[in-house]
């Protein structure tokens, strides 16, 4: 079996991965895990530390929030379900 069946792995892009894994499974797991990493973009994951102007909730002023932004998922269902 070269690949998963699509009806197993319904995305194209979870296909990809798949067919990541299914290219690479001559290799130890090391270094599949290894030369996979950069595709989990741990750099996202990074953070900074900054100082914000606040406004506290005691005082006259009201809270003014004119737009939030928010993640917005793509694909609203995993697997079909």
């Amino acid at each position: 079996m070269d690949h998963p069946p699509d009806v197993a792995v319904p995305t194209s892009r979870l296909r990809e991965v798949a067919g990541t894994y299914v290219e690479t499974r001559d290799f130890s797991l090391g270094e599949v895990l290894e030369q996979t990493a950069p595709f989990a973009q741990p750099q996202l994951l990074e953070t900074k530390t900054e100082s914000v102007a606040s406004t506290s909730f005691q005082a006259a002023v009201q809270p003014d929030t004119g737009t939030v932004v928010g993640p917005f998922p793509m694909q609203l269902e995993l697997f079909g379900q």
